[in-house]
């Protein structure tokens, strides 16, 4: 077995704990059970299926859906995991009109969370960690001041208006090429866009040298680094 990153572990182990606590919009029962659905995917039949056709609305069928999150939700997290590449307009109206925008923040963040973590446990060749305990208390339902629709379809807190967490956020990660996009993906959800930003500098590069082309970490250069993550990407459909 490979010896784990220790600031990787410890990034991880700060958002597993916050992932068995309420969030901003969603419980904690719901982002557990978002955690499960997002493990059930990768074998989920339907799926499969949808995958291999032209259309995954060419394929009919609905996943069981929990109490917590309901049809479209469970539908939303096993479409992310699986079908990424084909996510459209079409599929973003669909699923906000049963669930809100920071509903749906929220459920792409858990989604990416729970995925890095399994991912980087099979990498070490560990078994998949067992999800937390859902905490006692309720979501804080706090929308952030400065969001505004510019370069998502969902909304995103622009620089110009960021305040708090999120500027210490921009702050670090501006550069002479700008403020990269997936920094502003999550800002909707602060809690969530700042948990993932900390996992991003643990697993890949810090948001302060995202621009330096000569960083690297002890065992990776950095054109190393852009080559795995391209390839990466590639595989999964990630046209960004």
């Amino acid at each position: 077995m490979i010896a784990p990153n220790p600031e990787a572990a410890q990034a991880f182990e700060v958002q597993w704990q916050r992932l068995g606590r309420a969030g901003t919009w969603w419980s904690a029962v719901a982002r557990i059970d978002i955690a499960r659905e997002v493990r059930a995917a990768a074998s989920c039949a339907l799926c499969a299926q949808r995958k291999q056709a032209v259309s995954p609305y060419a394929v009919a069928g609905t996943h069981r859906a929990t109490a917590a999150l309901g049809v479209e939700a469970v539908d939303a997290v096993h479409r992310i995991v699986t079908d990424q590449g084909r996510l459209s307009s079409k599929w973003h109206d669909e699923v906000t009109a049963a669930i809100s925008l920071e509903q749906l923040v929220e459920l792409v963040a858990v989604v990416a969370i729970v995925t890095a973590a399994d991912s980087y446990r099979r990498a070490l060749g560990a078994g998949l960690r067992e999800l937390p305990s859902a905490a006692a208390g309720e979501p804080t339902r706090v929308r952030p001041d400065g969001v505004d629709v510019s370069v998502a379809r969902v909304p995103t807190v622009t620089p110009e208006k960021a305040t708090g967490v999120l500027r210490e956020l921009y702050d670090a990660a501006n550069s002479p090429i700008g403020i990269p996009n997936i920094r502003k993906a999550l800002t909707l959800v602060p809690d969530d866009s700042i948990g993932f930003s900390n996992l991003t500098a643990a697993l890949y590069v810090p948001a302060d040298v995202m621009s330096n082309p000569t960083w690297s970490w002890p065992d990776l250069t950095r054109p190393q680094m852009e080559l795995v993550a391209t390839t990466v990407s590639a595989e999964n459909e990630c046209f960004y």
